[in-house]
C-alpha cells in the first residue's frame, strides 16, 4: 500500500522517524520513498493478505497514522497523486 502524503521540507527527517515508530506500532514493515526537494511522502506499507489477524486492516490504520501526521505538521494528505478517483484515473 503506498501513500501520498506531503509535508514541510523541514519537517521530512522528524515525518521518517515518525513512521518508523508507526511500522513498530503495528508491526510491519514501511519503506520509505521520498522526494527531499518538496516534501512528498510516499511511504510504501507492506503486508500479506493471506494472514489470519488481517493486515489488510493493520496497514490501513498505518496508512491513517501517517497521513495525519503529515497534516499535523502543516501538510496535506496528498502532494501530487491525487486522492479518490482521480488517484487511481
Amino acid at each position: 500500500m503506498c501513500k501520498d502524503g506531503v509535508v514541510p521540507r523541514t519537517k521530512i527527517a522528524q515525518t521518517l522517524r515518525f513512521i518508523g515508530e508507526v511500522s513498530e506500532k503495528h508491526g510491519l514493515t514501511i519503506s520509505n520513498i521520498f522526494h527531499a526537494g518538496d516534501g512528498n511522502m510516499h511511504p510504501i506499507i507492506l503486508f500479506e493478505r493471506t494472514q489470519a489477524w488481517r493486515p489488510a486492516e493493520k496497514a490501513q490504520l498505518a496508512g491513517e497514522d501517517i497521513l495525519n501526521y503529515c497534516i499535523s505538521v502543516g501538510g496535506s494528505i496528498t502532494g501530487e497523486h491525487g486522492v479518490g478517483m482521480e488517484r487511481w484515473s
